[in-house]
């Protein structure tokens, strides 16, 4: 829980490196080094990738599409699938899953917020996924939206700014 406060902090304070970042690339990396997890979770993972270059920090927008994943295997159910798309129009996860309200989904932003109450179990998160999800993306200039799947599930979407 401290590394997530620590890095919710980090990008709240903004950018103070900025490098061309390869998106697509780190959406490749990040699905390959979870394969393991979805695997021991059973769980299918689809990742769909067309060349995009970014302006930013390569180790917060890592941790950016490391946390929309990991959120995504983590809150599924054996057999399902997560589908993760990168491209021009930005960063796309969609998993199966457990139905969640469309009126909860903006509270999953806030930090130490969730969709089901805690189990206190091993793996389970502290809450702060997507709030440091979407602080990593307004420091880049970006936004992050979601909406909940109908049938169960959450498709998150991450806008950034392009290179030219």
């Amino acid at each position: 829980m401290i590394e997530g406060l620590l890095l919710l902090a980090v990008s709240d304070e903004g950018l103070h490196r900025r490098e061309r970042v390869a998106l697509d690339e780190t959406g490749a990396a990040v699905t390959d080094a979870l394969a393991a997890d979805a695997k021991a979770r059973s769980i299918t993972v689809e990742l769909t990738t067309r060349p995009v270059t970014v302006v930013g920090d390569a180790v917060l927008l890592d941790h950016l599409v490391h946390n929309l994943v990991a959120n995504a295997l983590r809150h599924n159910h054996p057999g399902g699938t997560v589908r993760v798309d990168v491209g021009p129009d930005g960063l796309k996860v969609v998993n199966t899953g457990p139905v969640i309200a469309p009126e909860a989904v903006p509270l999953l932003f806030e930090p130490f917020r969730r969709a089901r109450a805690r189990l206190h179990a091993p793996g389970e998160g502290a809450g702060l996924g997507l709030s440091i999800v979407a602080s990593i993306a307004r420091a880049h200039g970006g936004e992050a939206t979601a909406r909940a799947n109908p049938g169960g599930g959450l498709t998150a979407r991450v806008t950034l700014p392009r290179c030219t």
